[in-house]
């Protein structure tokens, strides 16, 4: 017992200053940011009570990032996959764990564990095992290895447990056939799972013939009678041939698109054709020089371009198709929109100057954060009061990972509805595809005078008004870009406008943002400094006697009260790059409106008279429930 808290006290030091808070449950929470390896390893040890021997050509640093705490044999795991990404591998070796480079540990003996290599022999009962290695080899991932033991006819593997695991099924799925005959039959450009789809539905396939497509190498795998197998082959080699162009003899061809948008598309390709550049890549093909009279145009209806070109020009141009015609991903935009105090706009912007180093960035607008940073700096209250006070009328822009889980948010609108002088104005979202610009618009369409005469005829007069009719509110248009490692620039223009009514109708207020800045995924982008001044006048009287004319003055009083609100606009843009995630957020967004009816249900007790939710969206079944 005392030897296990010495261990905990000492794994606590160590790792304290590396960056991994430690508590004596057996959690920690890493923090590593480009720490030594072998530091990182030291600390391992104190927290883990292993022993670890590191390999002289083991260096580089590592970083590990966690918001929670964690017991200790998870932070293990963790530490392992590090090791992996950075080209190592942890080996069991009896009381010790040996950490070396990846490409060596193929060679070392060892036992399982999560992350690292194992060996394990494979019995092989239905065929050859030197078959088998040549299906297999090919697979196998760096530093990894697979050999054949004749003798026991057994294939002795030395990878990670789910690369193993995987030899596993695909041995399981060939042996599943009665006969010991396969064959590999590599495609040139065809697909594997689309042909085996297609040679599946030809009712070649019988009870004794086993067809497998591998994904990773692009192979199909066919097991069974040599009858069978010979007619598979002979159907997948005449598949497996490039795609015949659908082009008449008139010259004329129609390449259908099916994520582009053939509209956007033909201006690009109609200007390339007339560059002198693409008239030397087609001459270079060996087409006739003089005939360079080519023509794309779109067809909205079908989403389709129709090209009157030659052979030759109608190939090149399909291939930059191809190129193009690309799936986007799509960029949720979440924004929060709110009138709040000065005070509260104060604080937050306090708050987001002095957060630090939680990845906060900002830009200042009016030179102020400056002063606010060296107040901080220097302690003094009277200092940081005197910053505060010069943030009015100042726009700061800025962003933080408040949360990624879309909690910050929800804690956000929670803190905006808390005070009284604040108005939470909008909390819209817009799908919209990349680099595709997205508009949020609340306010109204004001008519505005813009000319007056007047016509007299026989005598009788006919005023007459031109009226033009504007915008007037709060406009937010964002064009969302995806660059790589998950960063998306955002080019944001950001219009405030209402009508000063102390001036007449046919004047207005306006304000406006414009920036591009790149913010993280799931980074909340912070607008905000657009303060609007209003004037009102309260009246206050005495009952019955503040209304008596004239009299009554003596007994009424009259104040004017000004009232200040700043504009702020949160941001938030999350990547969506396939169709799960559109599922996982939609499943997310559901959860958040049946937390709100199990709330309206157990408050009223209606358990018995409402018609219950399903508690997820995430099968077709469900859906299906809730349109009941």
């Amino acid at each position: 017992m005392f030897k296990k808290f010495g261990r905990l006290v000492l794994a606590a030091a160590l790792a304290s200053l590396m960056g991994v808070n430690v508590s004596f449950a057996e959690e920690a929470t890493i923090n590593f940011r480009d720490v030594e390896i072998n530091s990182a390893i030291e600390s391992m040890s104190a927290l883990t009570g292993k022993t670890f021997i590191v390999d002289p050509r083991v260096r580089g640093k590592i970083s590990i990032l966690s918001t929670e705490a964690i017991n200790s044999d998870a932070v293990y795991d963790i530490f392992l996959s590090a090791l992996m990404v950075q080209g190592y591998q942890a080996i069991n070796d009896g009381n010790a764990v040996r950490i070396i480079p990846a490409a060596k540990a193929a060679n070392v003996s060892n036992t399982p564990g999560s992350g690292e290599f194992i060996t394990e022999v494979i019995v092989v009962d239905s065929a050859k095992g030197d078959e088998y290695l040549a299906v297999l080899k090919p697979l196998v991932g760096p530093g990894a290895m697979i050999s054949y033991h004749k003798a026991s006819n057994a294939l002795i593997v030395s990878d990670t447990e789910a690369q193993i695991a995987r030899f596993k099924s695909l041995l399981a799925n060939l042996e599943k056939s009665s006969r010991k005959d396969f064959e590999v039959i590599d495609l040139e450009v065809g697909s594997a799972s689309d042909l085996v789809a297609i040679a599946s539905q030809t009712g070649l396939l019988d009870e004794r013939t086993t067809i497998l497509g591998d994904k990773s190498t692009n192979r199909i795998i066919v097991s069974g009678p040599y009858e069978t197998r010979f007619k598979i082959k002979q159907l997948i080699k005449k598949l497996d041939v490039p795609k015949q162009e659908s082009k008449n003899q008139s010259g004329v061809d129609v390449i259908f698109l099916e994520h582009a948008d053939a509209i956007e598309v033909q201006p690009v390709l109609e200007s390339l054709l007339q560059s002198m550049a693409f008239k030397e890549v087609v001459s270079d093909t060996g087409e006739d020089s003089k005939r360079q009279n080519y023509t794309v145009q779109a067809d909205k209806a079908n989403n389709a371009l129709i090209v009157a070109a030659s052979s030759q020009v109608t190939s090149v141009i399909r291939g930059i198709v191809e190129k193009l015609d690309k799936p986007r991903s799509q960029v949720l935009i979440e924004a929060v929109i709110a009138e709040v105090s000065e005070d509260f706009f104060k604080d937050l912007s306090v708050n987001l100057a002095s957060v630090g180093t939680s990845g906060v960035f900002l830009t200042d607008f009016g030179g102020t954060l400056s002063s606010i940073a060296g107040a901080m700096v220097s302690g003094s209250a009277t200092d940081q009061a005197s910053a505060v006070t010069n943030l009015q009328g100042t726009a700061v822009l800025g962003a933080t990972n408040m949360n990624a889980s879309g909690r910050g948010l929800t804690g956000l609108v929670q803190a905006i509805r808390t005070d009284t002088k604040n108005t939470l104005l909008s909390t819209p979202s817009i799908l919209t595809l990349d680099n595709e610009e997205a508009t949020i618009s609340i306010g109204q369409e004001v008519p505005f005078v813009t000319g007056s005469y007047t016509t007299g005829t026989n005598g009788a007069t006919n005023p007459f008004q031109t009226v033009e009719r504007k915008e007037v509110g709060t406009i937010l248009k964002v064009r969302p870009q995806i660059s790589a490692g998950g960063v998306v620039r955002l080019a944001i223009e950001q219009e405030v406008s209402n009508i000063n009514l102390d001036l007449g109708n046919s004047t207005t207020d306006k304000k406006v943002i414009q920036t591009n800045v790149a913010v993280g995924q799931n980074q909340t982008l912070v607008l905000g400094g657009l303060i609007d001044r209003k004037f009102s006048t309260k009246e206050t009287k005495v009952p019955l006697l503040g209304d008596v004319p004239l009299f009554g003055a003596l007994f009424r009083g009259k104040q004017k009260i000004q009232s200040s609100t700043v504009l702020m606009v949160f941001i938030r843009p999350s990547i969506l790059l396939d169709d799960s995630k559109i599922g996982t957020l939609t499943d997310s967004k559901y959860q958040v409106l049946y937390g709100k009816y199990k709330d309206f249900v157990l408050r009223n007790d209606l358990g018995n008279d409402l018609k219950p939710l399903p508690s997820t969206l995430n099968n077709e079944e469900s859906f299906k429930a809730l349109l009941k």
